[in-house]
């Protein structure tokens, strides 16, 4: 089991369901494209090339086999790769997107696009087979180890048959919504055959991931989603195999048979060619077979006790499936065949020729492809002479109804849309559209699955504020089984979460403010219960002033917290509000989690006392006015008025400062002086010398 480290960011649609549109556009060549509208093909050319068709790659032919293409729930092309390079729709290479130096793909399925569905098809793998890169030479374009001119029968064919599987993320939310490749280039699995396929699992969520083990009988399916790579499900073929000796039989594409898993539509069959090990072969020829065989898409297992054979060399090209499982279209690649397509029926194994090699004559057959109408597509090329020279075009052909019984007026031998013309000389190789082959995409009827149950996390309400001195109970479940839950703590004041493995259990935790979440993870997606909630430490209560003051008992305000919960109570034990008046001993008791704390102070009344007489001849006797208080803190407002009213001194915060000169004569004048709790006081001063 390989566990894939992905955090998906999730939304849940509750949206109806519609068919899906993941192969409405297709690319077909270096600059062509391949749309449907109303389920009618179209061939669109584009102004300029979708993939370097003349990248080199290890057969040295300088020609890209083909692109794999995925559209989103639209129908519009998402990415697409090209055995190097991944692209986005407008043909940049995607943000890392780089995979290999070299084109390492053949004329076979050798890449495939996985959605992952819990995500809402925002994260992508991509798998693929591929020959040990690192065995090339990129000088000689031989592998290191060949030492001859790399030509049938010497082992050269090792290297493009004995490959790696391995796979690369792309999250589709990356680089502004245009496509990141995130990780790339793991490895999976070593020693498969060159060639890779796909299917749904039955609960539509998981992917089966098919590849065949190297020279071998076992078809090894990985059962794929976001959060793992399952170990694969060994499906051993009886009586089948590939056969070193007395003949070195190669997958490679220049051999025309080799190994390709093609899966029905419906995942409950599987068809693929081989040698059987009965029958012993001369040297000179060797049967060669298509197999078909029940498939369970629960379990990952072919039921080989059901196993048919089909006596056509086939193996280049795609065998598919009517999209009711009645009937299988299979390819005879034997250069020298009468036929190149028939009709197996699996309940009768009655096979129809459908489609004959001499008609036309130039009609070359280079692949099939299901269309958007019950229908397959039939991938044609012929040859066009210019200067003398063969300049090859490519063009489509189409199989009517292919549910029913095959009748001649179902095949159209080419249909109305222009052909491709080609920049080499091998079409076959080019202008196959190898869409994405998870061929439940193809059927009709297949929907994108409904929004997930994500499973809610409900958490116990912790306590808060709570004491120190006692553990907090942290306790959570899930409103439907979860896969998996656990508990994140983190302090206020904290850089790194604390994680618990566990749904319930007890903490103790210094004082401070902290969150608490509850996660939880159902087909990998997360959801989460968050709370804030804090732990005290033992109240302490400190008042800044020990006495209030007040003037002819008016209310005051005694000071309150925001800290603590709190109350005051007067002398006698009552409790009292914040506003007082009585004067006399008041205490504050503050409380929390952990107990009280206690303080208290005074009220008492400002007594303000003013002289009467000034004596202004400088002897420092009675030269000033002065005011004292029993408040050592007083702020006294005076003003002093003579007779007729108008103000001789005014001072805001008169401090015994007044004292007059000669500037003012002798007599009565009048003060008002206001203090503390907006009191006053009125009087009368005199002056004499």
């Amino acid at each position: 089991m390989k566990i894939i480290s992905i955090i998906i960011s999730f939304f849940i649609v509750s949206a109806n369901l519609f068919a899906q549109h993941e192969t409405d556009e297709r690319i077909l060549g270096f600059k062509y494209k391949l749309k449907f509208t109303n389920n009618t093909p179209l061939i669109v050319t584009e102004n300029s090339n979708l993939y370097d068709p003349y990248n080199p790659n290890y057969r040295g032919n300088l020609q890209t086999p083909y692109a794999n293409s995925i559209c989103d729930t639209l129908g519009n092309v998402l990415f697409y790769y090209d055995g190097a390079n991944i692209y986005e729709p407008n043909g940049q290479v995607m943000r890392n997107g780089t995979l290999h130096q070299y084109n390492f793909s053949s004329l076979y399925a050798t890449s495939l696009i996985v959605p992952i569905e819990e995500s809402n098809r925002r994260y992508y793998y991509l798998f693929e087979t591929l020959p040990h890169e690192e065995m090339w030479d990129y000088v000689t374009n031989r592998p290191i180890n060949d030492i001859t001119s790399c030509y049938y029968p010497n082992k050269c064919f090792k290297f493009w048959d004995l490959c790696k599987l391995e796979y690369h993320i792309i999250d589709m939310h990356g680089n502004g919504g245009r496509g990141n490749v995130i990780s790339k280039n793991i490895f999976l699995k070593d020693s498969v055959a060159p060639s890779i396929s796909g299917i749904k699992h039955q609960n539509n969520i998981d992917t089966w991931v098919s590849v065949l083990g190297y020279r071998s009988n076992n078809i090894l399916n990985y059962s794929v989603n976001s959060c793992e790579i399952k170990a694969p499900v060994v499906n051993t073929i009886p009586d089948f195999e590939y056969k070193e000796n007395p003949l070195y039989i190669p997958y490679s594409p220049s051999a025309y048979t080799g190994y390709q898993l093609v899966y029905a539509t419906k995942g409950d069959f599987g068809a693929f060619p081989g040698n059987k090990i009965s029958d012993n072969p001369d040297p000179s020829f060797i049967p060669y077979y298509l197999f078909v065989a029940p498939f369970d898409n629960q379990t990952g297992k072919f039921n080989f006790s059901l196993m048919q054979t089909i006596n056509v060399r086939s193996g280049v090209h795609a065998h598919l499936f009517s999209h009711d499982s009645k009937y299988l279209y299979c390819n005879d690649s034997h250069l020298l065949s009468f036929v190149w397509i028939y009709q197996y029926e699996l309940s009768t194994g009655i096979s129809t020729p459908l489609y004959y090699s001499n008609i036309p004559f130039d009609n070359s057959l280079s692949g099939t492809d299901y269309g958007k109408d019950n229908n397959i597509l039939i991938y044609k090329y012929k040859a066009r002479i210019q200067s003398g020279r063969a300049k090859y075009v490519s063009y489509l052909g189409e199989i009517l109804h292919i549910d029913q019984p095959f009748l001649p007026g179902n095949l159209i031998d080419s249909l109305p849309i222009p052909a491709a013309e080609q920049p080499d000389y091998k079409p076959q190789y080019t202008y196959i559209a190898r869409n994405n082959y998870i061929y439940n995409f193809y059927h009709p009827d297949y929907k994108k699955p409904d929004a997930f149950p994500v499973a809610h996390s409900v958490s116990n309400t912790i306590t808060s504020p709570a004491c120190f001195n006692q553990a907090v109970t942290l306790k959570g479940n899930t409103n439907i089984p979860a896969d998996s839950m656990y508990w994140l703590i983190k302090k206020t004041s904290d850089t790194n979460w604390q994680r618990v493995n566990s749904d319930t259990f007890d903490i103790t935790l210094s004082p401070g403010t902290y969150t608490a979440s509850l996660v939880s993870y159902k087909y990998c997606l997360p959801d989460s219960a968050t709370q804030q909630f804090t732990i005290e430490d033992y109240p302490a209560v400190r008042l800044a002033d020990d006495t209030l003051y007040t003037c002819e008992s008016k209310p005051v305000e005694l000071p309150s917290t925001d800290t603590y919960s709190y109350y005051w109570y007067n002398e006698n034990g009552e409790t009292v509000s914040n506003q007082i008046s009585a004067t006399g001993k008041y205490n504050i008791v503050v409380q929390n989690s952990c107990g009280t704390g206690k303080d208290s102070l005074y009220l008492k009344n400002s007594l303000l006392e003013m002289t009467n007489l000034i004596t202004a001849n400088n002897d420092n006797l009675n030269d000033c006015m002065i005011a004292t208080s029993n408040n050592k803190h007083e702020t006294i407002q005076l003003s002093i008025y003579n007779s007729w009213g108008s103000c001789v001194f005014s001072e805001n915060n008169y401090h015994n400062n007044w004292c007059p000169g000669n500037e003012l004569s002798n007599g009565v004048y009048y003060y008002e002086a206001r203090y503390n709790n907006a009191c006053s006081k009125k009087g009368w001063i005199e002056i004499v010398r």
